[in-house]
């Protein structure tokens, strides 16, 4: 079943490349599913990460940082998720101060463990991260700096991300398709094959049909003595 599945995971790439461009479109212009689902997104990375995190973490201090860290995640997209459901579109740009704080919370704390982690702890880290989450630290200043931010700011950002994201997997669902497409060919061919070497087999020979156009002039001969 599973290698089924796997054979046609592009078209289950396909149909998330429209869902992510279609959610993008739809947080651009409805606020309050923004917040549904920016609450949803925090909470499921925060559930899905919390025990392959721990089981792979020896240090106690980390296990513990990482803990709350996730927790606190948690917490915060619950807290998206009954906003974006108790209030109306058009009141939801008055909480900007409520919701920069909360996004601006997250990054900061996201960027302070894993500084921490990299700087005390000696974990394992690439440059890249180093920077993006410096970055981070520096954006999450910059939105409490500024005291948040209006959904209609935050709209923008997450349809830009929806439609890279949905490049990317279209792209890879693409190559999937064509890699199916090959395989599926090559099967075919396979196929054709060894039904043309089968027939070839079930063929006579030259030295059989020799023998077989012998024996029936032996027995046309045996005839025509017969009637003679």
């Amino acid at each position: 079943m599973k290698k089924k599945l796997a054979k046609y995971a592009w078209l289950f790439e396909m149909i998330g490349c429209a869902l992510l461009i279609g959610l993008g479109i739809i947080m651009k212009f409805i606020p309050s599913v923004l917040l549904v689902l920016v609450g949803l997104i925090f909470f499921v990375l925060g559930l899905f990460r919390i025990v392959p995190l721990l089981k792979t973490t020896d240090d106690k201090l980390l296990k513990i940082l990482y803990a709350l860290e996730l927790f606190i995640d948690m917490g915060a997209g619950i807290a998206l998720f009954i906003i974006g459901i108790k209030n109306k579109s058009d009141s939801i740009d008055d909480l900007k101060k409520i919701f920069g704080y909360i996004i601006a919370g997250i990054l900061y704390l996201r960027g302070l463990v894993y500084l921490f982690a990299v700087s005390f702890k000696k974990e394992n880290a690439k440059i890249w991260m180093f920077f993006l989450h410096v970055g981070l630290i520096t954006l999450a200043t910059v939105i409490i700096a500024r005291g948040g931010f209006t959904l209609t700011t935050l709209g923008w950002v997450l349809l830009a991300l929806s439609i890279l994201s949905a490049i990317f997997v279209g792209v890879d669902s693409i190559k999937k398709y064509s890699n199916f497409r090959n395989e599926e060919y090559a099967r075919k061919k396979t196929q054709d094959i060894k039904t043309k070497e089968e027939k070839k087999e079930d063929a006579p020979t030259a030295d059989e049909i020799k023998i077989r156009i012998d024996e029936d002039q032996n027995q046309d001969q045996n005839t025509d003595n017969l009637n003679a």
